[in-house]
Order: structure tokens, then sequence, then C-alpha cells
């Protein structure tokens, strides 16, 4: 049972820290957490697509 845990990962990160990486299921809140409620790094197409492509199995 112990070895099982220890291949469970979970990684929680930013969509920038995430590039170049894959992973088997990535999770995405799209929450804004600005005052002035504008939707940032969202706006860049680039960023987006990064966030929506590392999974390999499950988004």
């Amino acid at each position: 049972m112990h070895d099982q845990l220890l291949q469970r990962r979970l990684s929680v990160g930013t969509v920038d820290s995430f590039q170049g990486q894959e992973r088997d299921i990535i999770a995405i809140t799209l929450k804004r957490s600005n005052p002035q409620g504008e939707i940032g790094f969202l706006s860049d197409i680039r960023r987006m697509n990064v966030g929506m492509t590392r999974e390999r199995s499950k988004l």
C-alpha cells in the first residue's frame, strides 16, 4: 500500500509552470482574482493552449 501511495503524485502550479510537461489528468480552474474582474492571462490564446494541452487522458 505504501508503494502505491508513493506512485500517486499531485502537482499544483500555474499554467506557465506546466509548459513543456504532461500529466495524465489536468484540472484547470478559471477563477478571476483581481478587483477589476479582468480575465488576465486567458486573453492570451497561447497560455490557454498550454493549459488545455498538457493532459494525456483527461482534462
